[in-house]
């Protein structure tokens, strides 16, 4: 009945055509726009207000956690740790006198509660000394790499001064926002494929969160991937499209098949 319908000579592309309905109910592959994002990002603060010393990092410049980056002139905090150390140290001598001529009644409860009081109040004045040193020094909080530099060497600066912008080493994270009714099949760990380019390699990622509401306007939902390796080719702040099947999935791995 077919080669009367059709002939024989169309038998081929009418068992293509019901080879791409087959294709069409296994799965769909979908598009949609994504972002890359950094693992972890920051903007490092001045805590204290001065001048700023020495900068031991450039712009695209790599750091470890725990690595200078940023020195202030610190002659004054440590002027004034000396001092504050110094009273404490006046403050114990003359507390230790009171509690010695307390023993024989020569000054009364009072004087030595005072004493004792001025002790405690010198033991915090070094404490915060201490900690405006500690201001002097901005350190890495992880391993990662400066976006960019907001300040020179020998620049004055406030206190909350941004100095540099930061971002961590680690796999790169994907956001986006995709139509509502993919919520219907698409959850936590669902594995997707991004391309820069539509011809390009693709890279594999999963997805970590799914938005908790739908926005009204648009009425799409917001997603959130991470990428399962570090590719150095990918960029923090590059647009990039995201490549998911609505019903199988692309693999996992390094690059996406």
């Amino acid at each position: 009945m077919m080669q009367r319908l059709f002939g024989w000579r169309w038998l081929p592309q009418v068992g293509l055509i019901w080879l791409l309905g087959l294709g069409t109910a296994w799965g769909e592959m979908v598009s949609q726009q994504a972002l890359l994002e950094p693992a972890a990002f920051a903007t490092l603060s001045s805590r204290m207000a001065g001048t700023i010393a020495a900068m031991h990092v450039r712009e695209g410049g790599s750091f470890a956690r725990g690595d200078l980056l940023v020195a202030f002139d610190c002659s004054m905090p440590k002027a004034r740790l000396a001092k504050e150390r110094a009273d404490l140290q006046m403050a114990e001598k003359k507390h230790e006198v009171n509690r010695r001529m307390k023993e024989l009644d020569s000054v009364s409860q009072v004087e030595l509660a005072l004493s004792e009081a001025m002790v405690q109040k010198s033991r915090a004045d070094v404490g915060m000394a201490q900690v405006s040193v500690q201001d002097c020094a901005i350190h890495a909080p992880y391993d990662g790499r400066v976006s960019q530099r907001h300040v020179q060497p020998f620049d004055g600066v406030a206190v909350g001064a941004p100095l540099l912008d930061i971002l961590a080493n680690g796999p790169l994270r994907v956001s986006m926002y995709v139509p509502w009714s993919w919520s219907t099949w698409l959850t936590v760990k669902t594995p997707f494929e991004i391309r820069l380019q539509e011809k390009g390699p693709g890279y594999a990622a999963r997805v970590t969160a799914m938005g908790a509401r739908v926005d009204p306007a648009s009425q799409t939902l917001g997603v959130w991937g991470e990428m399962n390796a570090v590719f150095p080719e990918l960029l923090a702040g590059m647009s990039v499209t995201a490549r998911l099947d609505s019903l199988g999935s692309p693999g996992e791995g390094g690059h996406a098949r």
